[in-house]
């Protein structure tokens, strides 16, 4: 296990993920706006979550509007590219991780 987190903390894109995270939360401006767009996000899971789909299209018309201006820096938006890459990343780990340890059992 020390090893996968080992190789991990040194995968490149990890490591410039990581740049990138402490350059925007030095930003008061980009990390404020990155906390907008979680909250945002947060707001549409709970009113999909109790049904009020009408103002939970309102949110997504928002969230979208402020997520396009985010993606207009380009340190905002190799983030947000870097961490969907890195999720998709630990997702194939938790598989194989999942489907090794099944095999053994």
């Amino acid at each position: 296990m020390n090893t996968l987190i080992q190789a991990i903390k040194e995968d490149e894109k990890v490591k410039e993920y990581c740049q990138l995270h402490h350059i925007i939360n030095s930003d008061k401006t980009l990390k404020q706006a990155l906390l907008n767009l979680q909250d945002l996000q947060q707001q549409l899971i709970n009113l999909n979550h109790v049904s009020k789909y009408e103002m939970a299209k309102v949110i997504e018309k928002e969230y979208q509007e402020k997520r396009k201006q985010l993606e207009e820096n380009p340190i905002v938006l190799h983030y947000l590219t870097l961490q969907a890459e890195i999720k998709d990343l630990f997702e194939e780990i938790k598989d194989i991780l999942e489907t090794g340890l099944t095999i053994d059992l």
